[in-house]
């Protein structure tokens, strides 16, 4: 079980794999994360549909987990003492985003599928929380509102753990249904400043205006509810903090930047962990084997990984 009282303090574990979450590589990093003081451990299942237009998601054979190696990891993470989100994904072949999706009810339909497909492994293996979509914004319009009402009671009559939604950084205001989920799940890639290369003090004063915004924004429509960072990263390259959802790995090595990744993470830290209604944060993300970066989000080996280590033992 999990409480609504309880502080989050987790990654995001991700694979685009069909066995990787089931090897002795991800046992050992799942370890490691343990050592850092990771208490939550966001599991990433992805599925795809092959345009934005599309009406049907699918099991891709090389990128999805298959249950096998997702259930070893989910108990992996159970024998550690750690909690699990599993956290599905809709991907686009196309690379376009999946906040983009064109939805109809013949996609809700498949997409109903998908979800409770997952419910009910999480419910068989004890999985605590459960994120009933990520970043999905063209489908949370009020004209979809009872689409989502109805997968919600469906996902509840199958699974008994907390229930959570992952809505983009712009997108949580306008999300119709967190009165039927435990947890407002906030993808936090907010824009931070203009500057590529801010100081704390313009990283702090950045996250205090975001971080008041949803301080009103809970009064305004009072709700009452617990909020954790579904997803938080950002890379380890200069300007990561104007635009922390881009992925800036192709850019040259002149642009390395490990200073501002850490210190945006430390900003969002310092700035919310004095809100009563911030219960945690996703770091995005960890990858079940090492594929250290100097441009990526990892923060493996990275002063970011320090940060974040004495962070976790602090809060």
């Amino acid at each position: 079980m999990i409480s609504l009282d309880e502080f989050h303090k987790g990654v995001v574990y991700t694979s685009w794999s069909r066995t990787e979450l089931g090897t002795n590589a991800s046992d050992k990093t799942l370890e490691h994360l343990k050592d850092l003081g990771v208490s939550h451990l966001g599991i990433m299942v992805v599925w795809m549909q092959e345009t934005i237009e599309e009406k049907v998601i699918y099991r891709d054979e090389k990128d999805t987990p298959d249950d096998q190696a997702l259930v070893h990891a989910i108990n992996q993470a159970h024998s550690l003492g750690m909690k699990v989100m599993l956290k599905p994904h809709v991907d686009i072949q196309t690379d376009d985003w999946r906040g983009d999706i064109i939805p109809s009810a013949d996609w809700f339909a498949s997409y109903q599928d998908f979800i409770i497909y997952y419910a009910r492994l999480a419910a068989k293996y004890n999985v605590e929380l459960f994120s009933i979509g990520t970043e999905l914004v063209n489908t949370t319009l009020p004209i979809w509102q009872s689409r989502w009402e109805e997968l919600i009671k469906e996902t509840r009559e199958i699974f008994p753990g907390a229930l959570t939604y992952s809505a983009n950084w712009d997108e949580y205001e306008t999300v119709g249904f967190w009165d039927r989920l435990n947890f407002i799940g906030i993808d936090a890639y907010f824009p931070l400043t203009r500057e590529k290369d801010p100081t704390k003090e313009e990283l702090v004063t950045a996250w205090q205006r975001h971080a008041l915004q949803i301080d009103q924004w809970l009064k305004d429509e009072q709700l009452d509810k617990p909020v954790i960072f579904n997803e938080i990263g950002y890379c380890s390259a200069d300007g990561t903090n104007t635009q922390p959802w881009a992925v800036l790995s192709n850019l040259p090595e002149s642009c390395i930047d490990q200073g501002e990744q850490a210190d945006s993470l430390e900003a969002m830290l310092v700035v919310c962990s004095t809100y009563s209604w911030f219960k945690g944060f996703y770091w995005w993300n960890y990858f079940p084997q090492e594929r250290w970066s100097p441009l990526g989000y990892s923060i493996q080996g990275k002063p970011t990984e320090e940060v974040f280590a004495d962070w976790l033992k602090r809060l």
